[in-house]
């Protein structure tokens, strides 16, 4: 009789075990995921947008931890985050809209929205495409989106046709005046009238170089 009350108070045990560890088998799992989707950056992402660090100076922001705050989406890496096929058939039409849900969308995936006031008027969005960190911005009557070396000035109300004939070939800087703007040489390419009377005017940056700090980088530092 004792054996077998023995034997019934290990099965018990052994139950309780098993749920504890069922209970923390997800904060497990999201543990590993961060921390391979950490190296994953790390590793593979190696340009951005060079409105990225003229922003971040401006606003004052860390970039290191803003990028670091991006979590892994569910289905990544069944889904590997260098594929984005709809932004690379559509380019530069891709998505575009500053409407809260448009921005939403566009950061669900490997994106976060590291700034939002709520009304939409101060909005500051980084996501990640293929090997480059992208930005949207909205800073007041500004609103801006990048892409694979390009930007997209959304303006809403169209443009005199004369205007917008003159703008490719001049600089941004030249035609906008911004403080994120200020000394670029950054060519016009192309002005797009939409169908709902805005303007998208598309601008070159390029790109530059970027990678994430690993944790042997920042062995000594302090601060940004």
């Amino acid at each position: 009789m004792t054996s077998c009350s023995y034997g019934l108070d290990d099965e018990a045990a052994a139950r309780q075990a098993l749920a504890s560890d069922l209970r923390i088998l997800p904060h497990v799992i999201a543990g590993i995921r961060s921390s391979l989707f950490r190296r994953h950056l790390e590793l593979n992402v190696r340009t951005a947008t060079p409105l990225l660090d003229i922003i971040s100076r401006s606003e004052r922001i860390d970039l290191t931890a803003m990028i670091e705050r991006i979590r892994p989406p569910l289905s990544w890496p069944r889904v590997p985050l260098s594929t984005n096929l709809r932004s690379e058939m559509l380019g530069l039409e891709w998505d575009f809209g500053f409407e809260p849900g448009a921005i939403f969308r566009r950061h669900r995936r490997g994106g976060l929205i590291a700034r939002w006031d709520g009304a939409g008027g101060n909005v500051l969005g980084v996501r990640i495409i293929k090997d480059s960190i992208e930005l949207t911005v909205v800073d007041g009557g500004l609103m801006l989106d990048t892409f694979d070396g390009f930007a997209r000035l959304w303006l809403e109300s169209p443009l005199p046709r004369t205007l917008a004939i003159a703008m490719p070939g001049r600089s941004i800087s030249q035609l906008v005046e911004h403080r994120w703007f200020s000394g670029s040489d950054w060519p016009v390419v192309s002005v797009r009238e939409k169908r709902i009377g805005a303007t998208a005017i598309i601008f070159e940056t390029g790109l530059v170089t970027w990678r994430l700090p690993t944790a042997t980088d920042l062995e000594g530092t302090i601060g940004w």
